[in-house]
């Protein structure tokens, strides 16, 4: 393997309902086939966010799970916002 990724999926047990898992295994295999490296990091309400991710993945879910992750976004904001001035891609 000649590179290596991370991979961010955001609030993956409240924000996976419309099946976003898929999304990263579907992005995690196909690299692995093309010889790339890729590590998933799942961040959950309260863990603290990587230091330089790759590629961010966002799902989907009802509002009553956005409210329950509203404030962990609210205070991640800034650094999700750094990685978009940065360059990151978002898969939302």
């Amino acid at each position: 393997m000649t590179a290596a990724v991370t991979l961010l999926q955001l609030y993956p047990d409240e924000l996976g309902v419309a099946g976003d898992q898929g999304n990263v295994m579907a992005l995690s295999v196909r690299m692995r086939r093309a010889g790339i490296a890729v590590s998933v990091v799942q961040h959950s309400v309260g863990d603290e966010l990587p230091a330089e991710p790759d590629i961010v993945l966002v799902g989907n879910g009802p509002v009553s799970a956005i409210r329950n992750i509203y404030a962990d976004l609210q205070a991640n904001a800034e650094t999700l916002l750094a990685y978009s001035r940065a360059g990151v891609p978002f898969f939302a």
